[in-house]
């Protein structure tokens, strides 16, 4: 009974490990670190907005900026993406970033009372991850590596920084 599961566990992982032990496509890589990039760029517009609530009389975070952020997020997805809508949609992904931390703001007024510490450690988690994720994307030659990279490296960074040790 024991050899033939180990027989099909054996075959599983062997067949897993052909499927994702072809090279990466530089179209890929490139669409990856464009997606990257992306997601780093709207996490420091998202934390703009939230500096922008938390630290001016300018705009505060209100049912306004949740409205404004919804009209973008509908305008991104009913946009057709083609190469000169590409900035467009950029600048919306922008801007839906920044009015969803704007947003957030009464939120992070109330962590800050709780707790101050806990909003640099979640910047600087997501950060991180991004971070770990693109330089996967721009090192790894082969998909699996792709994997095992990025999930390994984010895994012992924020178990290092959260201070997790299990």
């Amino acid at each position: 009974m024991s050899k033939t599961m180990l027989n099909t566990l054996s075959s599983f992982y062997n067949t897993l490990d052909q499927k994702m032990s072809y090279m990466i496509e530089k179209p890929v890589q490139t669409h990856l670190r464009r997606v990257y990039f992306s997601l780093s760029a709207s996490l420091l517009a998202a934390a703009a907005g939230a500096y922008v609530h938390l630290f001016t009389d300018f705009i505060s975070g209100s049912v306004w900026s949740v409205l404004g952020s919804l009209v973008l997020l509908i305008t991104i997805n009913a946009t057709v993406h083609t190469r000169e809508n590409e900035l467009y949609r950029f600048l919306a992904l922008m801007a839906f970033s920044a009015l969803s931390g704007l947003s957030t703001g009464p939120l992070l007024d109330f962590v800050i009372s709780v707790n101050a510490s806990l909003i640099v450690t979640a910047f600087m988690v997501t950060a991180v991850l991004f971070g770990c994720f693109t330089l996967a994307a721009l090192i790894a030659p082969d998909r699996k590596y792709l994997y095992l990279i990025g999930k390994n490296v984010a895994w012992h960074v924020e178990r290092n920084v959260l201070g997790v040790h299990v």
